[in-house]
């Protein structure tokens, strides 16, 4: 009797663990939600360490809630020096939920950063088996074919599917006009630096049609001089809000950033390439 009592008891010691570590309850949600929502406003305040703090109470109640390591991550990618604890964080959150393709855009974005390109490309198509036509890792992964690893013939499919998605984005008509220039292809450039003038970017149409020019005269393109010319070219006026279209930043500005209860926290990134000051 009393070792049938005894393992009655074990049954409900069992029962009572099992009730307070298995799924979180309505409070332990609402906790989470909570601590979230206030990371979420504080984050859009510029209070970036208490918004990774209440982030971070978030994990302790639910370890799995990919969000808070995507605001994490963000934070930490804002402070010079730490990227591979930004990294860190994308790549838990991508264990948690791998279908979240602009996350392997921000990874990629990361890693470029610290100079480790291959490792980039492998991020961004990693990305692209989870959303094919996604704009920014098309045009990141093109930009990063053509110049940084001046492989334009990888390039210009990508280039080209991000063309299609965005045909007003007027940085795609110069990066496809050298892209084919690097091709040997003297004609089809000649249409995007028309393109570049019609969207009155005569600084980009300058530059194309200079290397147009060069290449014509048998001259080798120079790839680093472009990537400075592509990096330090005007910024363009804001539009207003109402009819400003979305365009992806390399600037970490907090645009379309947002948290919801089905774990959505992304930034939108392009790559901005560095000059060779930059890197040294």
């Amino acid at each position: 009797m009393g070792k049938r009592t005894k393992n009655i008891a074990s049954l409900l010691f069992l029962a009572v663990l099992f009730y307070i570590q298995g799924p979180l309850s309505y409070a332990q949600e609402k906790s989470v939600s909570t601590f979230m929502r206030d990371a979420q406003k504080l984050y859009t305040q510029g209070s970036y360490e208490k918004a990774a703090l209440s982030s971070k109470k978030a994990l302790k109640i639910d370890p799995d809630y990919f969000p808070a390591y995507n605001m994490l991550a963000d934070i930490y990618s804002r402070r010079g020096g730490f990227e591979e604890e930004a990294i860190a964080y994308l790549e838990k959150s991508l264990a948690i939920n791998p279908a979240q393709a602009e996350l392997y855009n921000n990874l990629s974005f990361l890693y470029n950063k610290i100079g480790k390109v291959d490792e980039s490309v492998v991020y961004m198509k990693k990305g692209l088996k989870h959303d094919p036509e996604n704009f920014s890792l098309n045009f990141n992964l093109g930009l990063t074919y053509l110049l940084y690893k001046h492989e334009p013939s990888n390039a210009l499919g990508f280039l080209t599917k991000a063309y299609r998605k965005r045909p007003d984005f007027d940085k795609i008509y110069f990066l496809l006009g050298i892209t084919y220039l690097s091709l040997n292809d003297r004609v089809s450039p000649l249409e995007f630096v028309t393109k570049l003038r019609e969207s009155k970017n005569e600084y980009l149409a300058a530059v194309l049609e200079d290397a147009i020019r060069k290449a014509n005269q048998g001259q080798t393109l120079e790839m680093g001089s472009l990537v400075q010319d592509y990096s330090k070219q005007p910024k363009k006026k804001a539009a207003p809000a109402q009819n400003k279209q979305e365009e992806p930043s390399v600037e970490v500005s907090g645009q379309d950033t947002q948290v919801s209860g089905s774990g959505v926290f992304t930034i939108k990134r392009v790559f901005q390439p560095k000059t060779d000051s930059e890197n040294q």
